[in-house]
């Protein structure tokens, strides 16, 4: 995602196991957060998700 302000960070969005929703998290700032880190969460996220654990609650 880049904001207007040039901001760039990695953001996951996913459907919420919970709520059927259609939700967001965000992975981490660029360049702070690599390409490789930012897939290694998104796996983390998406191996939640298949346990039907939202990711966000989660991480809180």
């Amino acid at each position: 995602m880049v904001r207007p302000n040039d901001t760039k960070s990695w953001v996951y969005r996913y459907l919420s196991p919970t709520h059927s929703k259609n939700k967001r998290i965000s992975l981490g700032v660029y360049p702070n957060v690599s390409f490789s880190r930012a897939c290694k969460i998104w796996y983390e996220y998406e191996d939640l998700l298949s346990r039907n654990i939202d990711p966000k609650p989660y991480r809180e």
